[in-house]
């Protein structure tokens, strides 16, 4: 959560902070989410002289201020475990274009904004990247950090994501499918997913195990 979440704003390609509204919801959802990580040893890979490679556990992250405060809070949080941080380019929020940084209030006398909300936010945003272009950025950059989690042989990740790529991410990966809209998450929130393969070709395929949700 940001300043701009609290005043409702489109928070795309602004980098701000967290807020500190933010941050202490985020410290009170890292109990509950590092004990269903279940952090153990036994999830650290070790090389052929003992020394210990890293932990199976990896937190990747859009490389935006907010996502990298999160990812940076988890790591603090989980302490003792050794954990890399990968910045992951193309995870980063839309470009809401003219839209960015306002809101309602800002925005509800101009017409590009009523034609938005008329088709219930599938019209394109002036000034912003496609949806398509959008999409495919997020879809692509998360199935190549599959590949390479896979390949280093890490179990368990934790991604670090906004909103908007997060939908992307979901609408395409998640299995049972569903629309874009449909895989909204609030501030802290997310979900718990298995990796399975059994889509076309072998593609990675996400079966949702559980909406994680925003709880006081």
């Amino acid at each position: 959560m940001t300043r701009g979440n609290l005043e409702h704003r489109y928070v795309g390609r602004t980098d701000e902070a967290l807020c500190a509204q933010g941050v202490e919801r985020l410290r009170r959802q890292f109990a509950e989410l590092v004990r269903q990580l279940s952090v153990t040893w036994s999830d650290c890979v070790w090389d052929n002289t003992g020394d210990r490679i890293f932990c199976g556990v990896r937190i990747l992250t859009s490389p935006m201020r907010r996502c990298i405060q999160t990812a940076e809070l988890l790591a603090a949080y989980m302490g003792q475990v050794s954990l890399d941080l990968v910045r992951v380019q193309g995870l980063q929020e839309m470009d809401f274009g003219k839209f960015e940084y306002k809101n309602y209030e800002e925005l509800r006398n101009d017409n590009d904004y009523q034609r938005y909300l008329d088709t219930n936010g599938r019209s394109a945003f002036p000034g912003a990247e496609t949806w398509e272009g959008f999409r495919k950025r997020c879809i692509r950059a998360f199935a190549g950090q599959l590949r390479i989690l896979e390949s280093q042989q890490v179990q368990k990740a934790v991604f670090i994501m906004h909103g908007g790529s997060i939908m992307s991410v979901m609408e395409h990966f998640a299995r049972p499918q569903q629309d874009y809209f449909c895989w909204q998450v609030e501030n802290g929130g997310g979900f718990r997913l298995k990796i399975v393969k059994n889509g076309e070709g072998g593609m990675d395929l996400c079966q949702v195990l559980q909406r994680i949700t925003y709880s006081e």
